[in-house]
C-alpha cells in the first residue's frame, strides 16, 4: 500500500482507524478489485477520473491486504457531505468492517467542519 498522505480540500484526513484508508485517485486497480469481491462491475478510469473531479472521495477497509469494505464523502453542499456508497464483500459481512468506513469518513467530514449526513433504501435491513 502507498504511504502518501493524501490530502483533500487543504486538509489532511485524520487517521486513527486501523486497516481503513483513502484510495488515491491512482489506484483504480485497488478498487476494482474491491468491486470485483463485491460482485460488482469493475470501473473504467474515465469514469472514476470522473468521481473524484466531482470531489468524491472512497476509503477501503482492509483484511490482511484485502479491500473487504467501502464508503465515500460525497460532498453535496457547503455545509452538508453524505456518507455513501457503503458496502461490504458478502464473505466479510457482519464483522464491523463497514462500520469502521463509514466511521473513517465521518470523522473526515467531521475535521473538516461539515455536517454528516447517510441515508439508505428502506429495504436495507442490515
Amino acid at each position: 500500500m502507498s504511504e502518501t498522505i493524501y490530502k483533500f480540500g487543504g486538509r489532511t484526513p485524520p487517521s486513527g482507524l486501523d486497516g481503513v484508508r483513502w484510495v488515491n485517485v491512482d489506484e483504480l486497480e485497488l478498487f476494482n478489485r474491491h468491486l470485483s469481491l463485491c460482485g460488482q462491475r469493475q470501473l473504467s478510469q474515465a469514469v472514476w477520473d470522473d468521481i473524484y473531479a466531482e470531489g468524491t472521495i472512497y476509503c477501503l477497509r482492509f483484511v490482511e491486504g484485502i479491500p473487504v469494505g467501502r464508503a465515500c464523502v460525497e460532498k453535496y453542499s457547503d455545509e452538508f457531505w453524505e456518507v455513501s456508497d457503503v458496502r461490504t464483500a458478502k464473505d466479510y459481512r457482519n464483522r464491523g468492517y463497514a462500520t469502521d468506513a463509514c466511521a473513517f469518513v465521518m470523522n473526515y467530514i467531521l475535521h473538516c467542519g461539515k455536517t454528516p449526513t447517510i441515508r439508505t433504501e428502506d429495504d436495507n435491513y442490515s
